[in-house]
């Protein structure tokens, strides 16, 4: 198909058309389309964009907590595998569309209440139970934020709060509601049961030929070959192109000049700090440390260790900016002047500076060698991409264009879409993970266009044949067909057994009923919902609770080729002190969850009224990159 479409492009009236569609587009402003990927945006709502390195802080910081969570390394490949990259991405959104509502019903929060606020989380506090700067400094720069950036995010937090709050706060359930959740999930029921097994299912005929042959055509998934597909293809990677690519020591030395600032490291300072509780005392303080007193005295008598005092290493950067302007202009060793920052007032120390330094051009020489070739080598792969569909656009085959462009055409025989070959080997086909996935979506005796995969190779395909997925012979897979024929059959006559005795058990009653199997019914303990058992199954379980004491059911075992029938022999509902701790918790929680549905409804009207548009093309960018 695209083969035809390339040769009916170069006719006059198709160039005529797309010359038309070309100019119809710059009035349209096409532009428009793709200026999120060229401005690394990942959405837009309303007028505010978030942007690849927003959304990539936001994962990383996820996984740095669920790396502490799990006690391992969480990679950005399985934050996606667990579907986090939308899930962030929708919390993202949904922050910002509160927040846009919130300003725009004029909801704000000041700085100082913001700065109150932090000062009364727990995770804050220090040995005496008090907030304790130098930890909360460590915990937010742990988690990728400035102070500033902190008080920031907190005021938005609080002034996000107020609109859901208003609309989600102080629901209170209707007592007979929450009756009905606590006799849900506090009902407790009493079964009797008994296990038949696969000696159970009795004889089971040998199948015919006839009956063979119908389960094999009835199950092609268990007996068919998959689809194959031979192909050529060409490969367009930095490995291919490096060798054309020239790096200068006037290249090198201009890089290094504009990317100077990346090579600096910051001065910084080792901070010691004393809070106190008004500017007199710091003043006070300030006047014995003047006078000989040391810093360590000071903090001890207000009740400091010398771990309390300490706040790292900082950057200007990282501190606030009161604070940063006295801690980089007191020299080394040196007490400051009393300062009031954002949670009061202190007195720092700078116990040591590290000066600010420059990586040399001799140091960066190689790392800007390999960064430039390989920059040089991808833009080199792009126009070799470009000059290769010129040459078959002009009527060269795809082993034409390889060759005149010094590229190399290799052959695969014959793979499946999972990369095996049909004596299942592993095929030697390219490693990325989605370039089969171009290949099969191909038509018999297509060529590609050139398309880039997530390894950020670039590749052109010839598909030379389809095999398509067929059934095999039977009398290949006689064994199998049979095999399968009788599980099926033992399982199928273990079921119908199973279903005959609950019926009998519900009128005669378990014991009765399974008499013949010469087993004693098991009664169990009285079981909830939500409990776990050895032998019976979730659906077993399930079916309990779901038919009136007195009947039975039957269903598939814990263990594998085992059946269960069941009796309901009791049920039974405690009456709930209604002033217990017990369910006054519980119809806080029914009317938690009711606000939580308040605010996620609240959270779709704010994402609908601001508009969001997400750019698939730059996230993909971001998970195509490798994780340095």
């Amino acid at each position: 198909m695209l083969s035809v479409l390339r040769r009916s492009a170069k006719t006059q009236v198709a160039k005529v058309i797309i010359g038309a569609l070309a100019l119809a587009f710059a009035l349209w402003g096409v532009n428009d389309i793709f200026r999120g990927a060229i401005n690394n945006v990942v959405a837009r709502v309303g007028g505010t964009e978030i942007t690849l390195p927003a959304y990539d802080g936001e994962l990383r910081q996820e996984m740095r907590r669920m790396s502490l969570q799990t006690q391992g390394d969480i990679t950005l490949e399985q934050l996606r595998t667990m579907g986090m990259d939308r899930i962030i991405l929708d919390r993202m959104i949904a922050r910002i569309a509160l927040d846009q509502m919130a300003t725009r019903l004029g909801l704000t929060v000041s700085a100082e209440v913001a700065s109150a606020e932090i000062r009364k989380q727990a995770a804050f506090f220090g040995a005496d139970g008090t907030f304790n700067y130098p930890q909360f400094l460590q915990q937010i720069q742990q988690a990728g934020f400035t102070e500033a950036a902190y008080v920031q995010r907190t005021r938005e937090d609080l002034a996000r709060e107020q609109l859901t709050g208003s609309t989600s706060g102080g629901l209170v359930p209707p007592p007979g509601m929450s009756r009905m959740v606590y006799d849900l999930i506090n009902e407790t029921r009493t079964a009797e049961y008994v296990v038949l097994t696969d000696a159970d299912a009795g004889n089971v005929a040998a199948p015919t030929d006839a009956q063979l042959a119908e389960y094999h055509k009835a199950h092609p998934d268990q007996f068919s070959h998959p689809e194959f597909r031979s192909f050529d293809h060409v490969e367009i990677s930095p490995a291919s192109v490096t060798d054309k690519v020239e790096v200068t020591e006037d290249d090198l030395q201009e890089a290094y000049r504009t990317q100077r600032a990346t090579f600096e490291t910051p001065e910084q300072r080792e901070i010691e700090q004393i809070t106190f509780p008004d500017q007199a005392a710091a003043d006070a303080a300030a006047a014995r440390l003047k006078s000989g007193t040391a810093f360590t005295t000071v903090a001890q008598e207000r009740g400091l260790s010398a771990d309390d005092i300490k706040i790292g290493n900082q950057t200007a950067a990282n501190m606030d900016a009161r604070l940063a302007r006295v801690a980089f202009s007191t020299p080394e060793g040196a007490a400051s002047v009393p300062v009031q920052g954002p949670f009061g007032w202190v007195i720092l120390r700078v116990a040591k500076v590290t000066p600010a330094t420059t990586k040399t051009f001799e140091e960066m020489r190689e790392p800007l060698r390999a960064t430039l070739t390989r920059a040089r080598a991808v833009g080199h792969m792009q126009e070799l991409s470009s000059m290769f569909e010129d040459e078959r656009a002009g009527g060269g085959t795809l082993a034409d264009a390889a060759k005149k462009l010094g590229l190399q055409v290799k052959t695969v025989a014959s793979v499946d879409q999972m990369g095996m070959t049909p004596q299942g080997a592993k095929a030697e086909s390219p490693a990325s993970s989605d370039f089969l996935e171009h290949v099969f979506i191909m038509e018999d005796g297509d060529e590609s266009d050139p398309f880039q995969t997530m390894d950020q190779n670039y590749y052109v395909v010839k598909l030379n044949e389809v095999t398509p997925a067929a059934l095999k012979p039977l009398g290949e897979v006689r064994d199998a067909v049979t095999q399968g024929y009788i599980a099926q059959a033992r399982a199928e006559a273990l079921r119908k057994r199973a279903d005959e005795l609950a019926t009998q058990a519900k009128t005669s009653g378990l014991a009765q009923a399974t008499s013949a199997l010469g087993r004693t019914p098991v009664r169990t303990m009285p079981l909830k919902r939500d409990a776990n058992s050895d032998v019976l199954s979730p659906i077993v379980l399930q079916q309990i609770f779901a038919v009136p004491v007195g009947d039975a059911v039957a269903g598939p075992g814990v263990q594998p080729l085992t059946y269960i029938v069941a009796r309901v022999a009791d049920a039974q509902h405690a009456a709930p002190d209604l002033t217990s701790g017990e369910f006054i918790g519980l119809r806080r929680a029914v009317g938690e969850q009711m606000g939580a549905d308040m605010n996620q409804t609240l959270a779709a009207a704010a994402r609908e009224q601001a508009g969001v548009t997400i750019y698939p093309e730059v996230i993909q960018q971001l998970f195509a990159e490798p994780v340095q």
